[in-house]
């Protein structure tokens, strides 16, 4: 098949990004159907809204996919301060700038100091707002409060041990029943793994693997260093968001409220994510493009 020149990138990066979006809209209609009745009396509410934004998704990706990426070189400083005042409501996405850090060659010792003005965030943060204090607390010692502040992460831990290694069946959650609050949202994870079992938890968690093997391979054959930090920047806080809502889900980080990428019901994730996915593969249509045109100058006029 002959691709266009202007649209040729490395497509393979949907390929696991495409799964997801299916995973996330069959548990959809597993998980939000009981809410959406009790709430709604529609129990299609919610899917009705995935599905528009899906298609605002939709029309964001492909936005990423043509705005060339210099339109963000030359906004930096402006779409810097804009994700610093972000940032400060979801610390986290700290250890997104860490990494990203961590890839550039900045000396160490501005590493130690911006790691410690993070830690220095967290702290003035869990003082300030100390619910999010309580979600610490609650993380270290699930079993103190079950009724109370750890009734979350029980249950969550309750539906995903009941899954086993090949679940209950797609439709079959019982935690879903009101047992399990926002079950399609920040813990759709629990009642993928409750009614798929270990298996379909090791799909998710594989299908998010390749996708950071694409996404690197795309930064690493980026033939400037902007691009190599902007495809590699988006990735990691793409793969982060879903690693950190998995670890919530099964008791290895505190509640976080970060939903699960291309899974989880929430418009603004979803289109941001595709958004995001779109500017990566822009990245590689960039390369494309370049590559293009150095071999069209290598074999001079025809």
């Amino acid at each position: 098949m002959n691709i266009p020149i202007g649209l040729r990138a490395h497509w393979m990066l949907m390929v696991p990004v495409l799964f997801l979006l299916i995973i996330g809209f069959v548990m959809l209609l597993s998980t939000s159907s009981v809410v959406g009745y009790a709430n709604f009396q529609d129990s299609y509410f919610f899917i009705k809204k995935h599905i528009l934004f899906l298609c605002i998704g939709s029309v964001a990706f492909f936005l990423g996919f043509f705005i060339p990426n210099k339109v963000y070189k030359e906004r930096v400083v402006f779409l810097y301060f804009i994700a610093c005042i972000l940032f400060l409501t979801i610390i986290t996405a700290l250890i997104y700038l860490v990494s990203l850090f961590f890839l550039s060659k900045i000396p160490i010792r501005f590493l130690i100091g911006i790691a410690l003005i993070g830690i220095g965030f967290v702290v003035v943060n869990l003082i300030v707002h100390p619910y999010q204090m309580a979600r610490v607390t609650s993380f270290l010692n699930p079993w103190s409060d079950p009724l109370g502040k750890n009734y979350h992460i029980i249950q969550s831990l309750t539906a995903v041990g009941s899954g086993g290694l090949t679940g209950l069946g797609i439709g079959e959650s019982k935690l879903k029943y009101f047992y399990l609050p926002l079950q399609y949202s920040d813990f759709i994870f629990s009642i993928i793994c409750e009614e798929g079992g270990l298996f379909l938890g090791m799909v998710v968690v594989i299908l998010f693997g390749v996708f950071l093997y694409q996404g690197f391979r795309i930064a690493r054959e980026s033939m400037t260093l902007y691009g190599y930090y902007l495809a590699m920047g988006l990735m990691l806080f793409i793969v982060f968001q879903a690693l950190i809502n998995m670890g919530v889900v099964i008791g290895l980080m505190p509640i976080t409220g970060i939903p699960l990428t291309f899974i989880s019901f929430g418009g603004t994730s979803l289109v941001t994510s595709l958004f995001y996915v779109g500017v990566i593969l822009n990245v590689s249509r960039e390369t494309c493009l370049k590559e293009h045109e150095f071999i069209v100058k290598q074999e001079g006029p025809t």
